[in-house]
């Protein structure tokens, strides 16, 4: 008896063990910026979410970037389960992600903008595709304020350039939305935290990707985004200036020579786009030539990390291409559609097998 009783014991904390074994880290952390009631607005909707406590251990924070706007005292003491994390300075949205790899042993790592409301199963569906070990960070739909969720997802173009509409299949995007996402703690850090803000999301997809994982979108989870509420407060100067860098940053630091080579005609469009963009203002113009400068005095740095990027490489570009599009312009208007075709037609010339040309063959066969 006393054999038996002993027998069941251990079988009681191997099944215990078994448990604590199965349960997942999670470290959910808010990237806060933008003001104490929208902050406050995004941490209610975290704690009203349904979850099964018996798959995931999460631990809630907050890392405030803006500490004179958004008093860090008083979230403490209206939130004490969430740890407040205070950076010496404005480390940016790609600072913060960093920081949250560089904190967490193991897991998984969910990051989002303080400007997001989310729906009641949004974390649990976020966290649903990183069961399959292939995915490394998946996504949630965004819904803009004043705006209808989309029916299908967008992409970008070899030069950064989004592109609408494109995935009919919700589950399929190229990167994860920076928004809001969520991917395993692994052991290279995702983001570059130079980024700051913009493109830091594409990085992590195409590091990601070039490394043989999936990135995935779970439609179910849906968070309502107050567009643009977290970036209003910073100089418009900036905000151009790390949009133009970053953008180029990711496509010099991931594709081959070869690839970059056949772009050339994308370059050269881009250049004029540039050009008419500070012509008007619609992008300010010491930003977009500062942003160039930066490349022309770093050389040395954008070939070291563009080495770096190169020490996991997997894939090829003609793994990667296929998620991209090879339209020039987002726009469906008739003289974008004629562009368009001009360069989809010069990249199935070339070798560069975009969606488009993807499509094409396969509606042949």
């Amino acid at each position: 008896m006393v054999g038996l009783n002993r027998q069941i014991l251990n079988i009681a904390t191997m099944n215990e063990k078994q448990t604590e074994d199965a349960t997942i880290s999670v470290t959910v952390t808010i990237v806060a910026f933008s003001d104490g009631k929208t902050v406050r607005a995004c941490i209610d909707s975290l704690l009203a979410q349904r979850i099964n406590s018996d798959s995931y251990d999460i631990e809630y924070r907050v890392l405030i970037n803006n500490p004179k706007v958004i008093p860090p005292e008083s979230l403490s003491d209206d939130y004490p389960d969430f740890t407040i994390i205070v950076p010496e300075r404005n480390i940016g949205y790609a600072g913060a992600i960093a920081h949250c790899w560089r904190d967490c042993e193991d897991g998984y790592i969910v990051v989002t903008n303080d400007d997001l409301v989310f729906m009641p199963n949004w974390l649990e569906e976020i966290l649903k595709p990183l069961e399959d070990s292939r995915v490394f960070a998946s996504t949630c739909s965004i819904i803009n304020e004043g705006e209808l969720e989309e029916t299908s997802n967008g992409t970008l173009n070899p030069i950064g350039i989004r592109i609408p509409d494109v995935f009919s299949d919700r589950s399929r995007v190229l990167f994860p939305s920076g928004a809001a996402f969520a991917f395993r703690k692994d052991d290279i850090e995702p983001v570059d935290s130079t980024y700051f803000l913009y493109f830091e999301d594409v990085y992590l997809g195409l590091l990601a990707r070039f490394r043989g994982f999936e990135i995935v979108m779970n439609p179910e989870s849906k968070a309502n985004h107050c567009h643009q509420l977290s970036t209003s407060r910073m100089p418009k100067g900036q905000l151009h200036y790390y949009m133009e860098k970053n953008r180029i940053a990711n496509i010099l630091l991931f594709f081959s020579g070869w690839t970059l080579f056949r772009l050339l005609p994308y370059f050269i469009a881009d250049f004029i786009i540039r050009l008419f963009s500070m012509l008007t203002f619609k992008r300010r113009p010491d930003a977009i030539l500062r942003a160039w400068f930066y490349y022309l005095t770093h050389t040395g740095t954008t070939i070291f990390k563009r080495l770096k990027a190169a020490e996991s490489r997997k894939a090829r570009d003609k793994d990667i291409l296929p998620m991209m599009s090879g339209k020039l312009l987002p726009s469906n208007s008739g003289i974008a559609r004629f562009i368009n075709s001009v360069f989809i037609g010069y990249s199935q010339l070339v070798g560069l097998n975009f969606v488009e040309t993807i499509r094409k063959d396969a509606n042949r066969k």
